[in-house]
């Protein structure tokens, strides 16, 4: 009888909730080990780089193999690469099996430009600032006042012009889904209430305000469209349901 009750004892003594919370941490450990062991970075990969080469946004990156790959830190890494290397508008970081890290990068050269202080003032289609360059060779962007813009980071506006910049980042964006940034020479956005573009070098388009730009834009192109090669004149879109054609 008291071999039987020892027996019962140590049983509940193996069962209960400390030796499972003990085979439990001991289960851990044990996996732990394993992925220390087996899924380490072994190689890291770069693709989508044309202005960089891979062994600089690997250093910009931190990353490094040996690291255990399901601890990297990849979205401090891509915040990393992001703010060190001005040309990267889009960073992501992903697994390729068994052991490989790929950095897929999207670059993106300077797509307008601000005149601040004597300089123009490069900016990408996200309106993040690549730095400076003695003239004009890109799209000018006028009425715009940069607040103490810095290389690598997104550019800021002057007090009380912020909706100006959100309205020249919309622009910017519509116009690379259009592939328009190469024919686009000028912005205005002097004035809110009439903003406008210079297209083509022959015409210029009025948007009145930003509001439904999308729309005004597939208007404006629609109208150029059955226009003649040799046209040059104002494409009036202030009105939202007329547009005009005004040659000259």
């Amino acid at each position: 009888m008291d071999e039987r009750r020892a027996a019962k004892r140590g049983k509940k003594r193996g069962s209960g909730p400390i030796w499972r919370r003990i085979r439990y941490a001991a289960a851990l450990i044990a996996v732990i080990a394993a992925v220390s062991t087996f899924f380490k970075i072994s190689d890291i990969q770069v693709e989508g780089n044309m202005i960089y080469s891979s062994e600089e946004i690997i250093s910009a990156s931190g990353l490094d193999t040996g690291s255990m790959l399901f601890f990297a830190g990849r979205r401090g890494a891509g915040k990393r690469i992001y703010a060190k290397l001005p040309f990267v508008d889009k960073v992501k970081i992903k697994t390729r099996a068994p052991d490989t890290l790929v950095i897929a990068v999207e670059e993106a050269g300077a797509a307008a430009c601000i005149e601040t202080d004597g300089r123009w003032l490069l900016i990408n289609r996200s309106c993040k600032v690549l730095g400076y360059a003695d003239g004009p060779e890109h799209i000018q962007v006028l009425g715009l006042t940069p607040d103490k813009p810095e290389e690598a980071s997104l550019l800021r506006a002057a007090e009380g012009e912020s909706g100006k910049l959100a309205v020249l980042r919309d622009m910017l964006s519509q116009f690379d889904e259009r592939d328009m940034l190469a024919s686009v020479s000028r912005i205005d956005l002097s004035n809110s209430g009439d903003v406008r573009f210079d297209y083509l070098g022959r015409y210029t388009i009025k948007l009145g305000t930003a509001d439904r730009l999308s729309y005004k834009l597939d208007f404006a192109l629609s109208i150029i469209e059955e226009l003649g090669p040799g046209e040059k004149g104002t494409i009036d879109l202030s009105t939202d349901t007329e547009g005009h054609y005004i040659p000259r």
